[in-house]
């Protein structure tokens, strides 16, 4: 298969002579590379995309041993047709180089290349937690985590403040959103036809509000440069301490609401996995610190009816995702009543939405 030639990768011999032909360009203080070893992180359908980690161990010109981990991200453009979304590694490189151009390089992780032979994307891993995995740690803290959530906000809105538009960011994202409700559906009918009914009514309300206040959701003059797709697993707190955002690969030029939506919705439905107990208290209160950090004092009712609106799109794409993915490794039986719930959780959301706006 095609997408094989990307597992030269894994090779520990191939590795080390990469990084070798290499390394000095990465880092002008290394003398000499003494060791490779290599880590698989993520591994998506018999690796067609894959992220992994070389450890790479160099002796500098002072003498002394360091390791430098890299984060190697890469996938098979071709044949690799990425339902929810569209992100690619190419576009994740070239979106942190062109925040690291306008002055948010200390937001990112170091990029080091995109190379192009195998569609793979090298950059310097930070050293940290991810809030997704904080949240998930015997020795969570709320207090902990509430205490991020401003500057992580204030992080976002410098990314938002960029008026300027990427190259790589073209496209006319009213006409995408319509052609994905589309692609959603059918994976939906291909994987869980069960949902799809449900789902067919989730699409048909977000249609209406689309047309009814369309001007205010797909307004061009409002576009900014946005993550898309700003979660908890995307936000990492450095052993620093300083907030560091990863995965720009779906980065775009769009309404900058849907990356405060995606953060809101994602973190809400892990609350409620993780944390199912207390889940609303603490969606409640993530909700009022993030948009205090976002837009001060009050948000007014036009950004809340974004808000409402990107969330419930959002939630619509991760059933997609789930429909897609778990049905690959996990029963018939835990793949639908995961799906099953999801639907319901949107449906609560469009309820919501409806009452509200239409």
């Amino acid at each position: 298969m095609p997408h094989q030639k990307n597992k030269i990768l894994l090779n520990q011999k191939w590795a080390a002579e990469f990084i070798a032909s290499r390394f000095k360009k990465y880092w002008p203080e290394a003398e000499k590379v003494l060791a490779v070893k290599i880590d698989i992180l993520k591994n998506f359908l018999g690796y067609l995309r894959f992220t992994l980690r070389y450890r790479i161990f160099i002796k500098n010109n002072r003498g002394k041993i360091e390791e430098k981990n890299v984060i190697i991200k890469t996938e098979q453009p071709k044949r690799f047709a990425w339902p929810p979304r569209i992100g690619t590694v190419e576009k994740d490189f070239l979106a942190t180089q062109f925040l690291v151009k306008n002055g948010l390089g200390d937001l990112l992780p170091h990029p080091l290349e995109f190379y192009a032979p195998l569609w793979a994307y090298l950059y310097e891993e930070v050293r940290g937690t991810t809030l997704k995995n904080f949240v998930q740690t015997e020795t969570w803290r709320s207090d902990r985590f509430f205490k991020n959530i401003p500057a992580i906000i204030r992080t976002l809105k410098k990314i938002h403040a960029i008026k300027k538009k990427p190259r790589f960011a073209n496209g006319n994202h009213k006409k995408t959103i319509k052609n994905v409700f589309v692609e959603w559906l059918g994976l939906i009918k291909k994987y869980y036809p069960a949902g799809l009914s449900r789902a067919e009514k989730i699409v048909g309300s977000l249609q209406k509000l689309e047309k009814k206040y369309q001007n205010i959701l797909f307004n061009p003059k409002t576009y900014r440069v946005t993550h898309g797709d700003f979660q908890s697993d995307n936000v990492i707190e450095g052993e620093d301490g300083k907030i560091i955002f990863i995965d720009f690969a779906d980065c775009k030029f769009f309404n900058p609401l849907d990356d405060l939506a995606s953060f809101l919705v994602q973190a809400e439905m892990h609350f409620k996995y993780v944390r199912p107990k207390n889940s609303r208290a603490l969606t409640q209160k993530l909700k009022k610190l993030t948009y205090a950090a976002y837009f001060g004092k009050k948000m007014k009712p036009r950004d809340a009816l974004q808000i409402d609106f990107f969330a419930a799109k959002d939630t619509l794409r991760i059933i997609t995702f789930i429909s897609f993915t778990l049905r690959a490794w996990q029963t018939i039986h835990d793949h639908n009543k995961m799906t099953d719930s999801l639907l319901t959780f949107a449906e609560e959301k469009i309820k919501t939405l409806e009452k509200k706006y239409l």
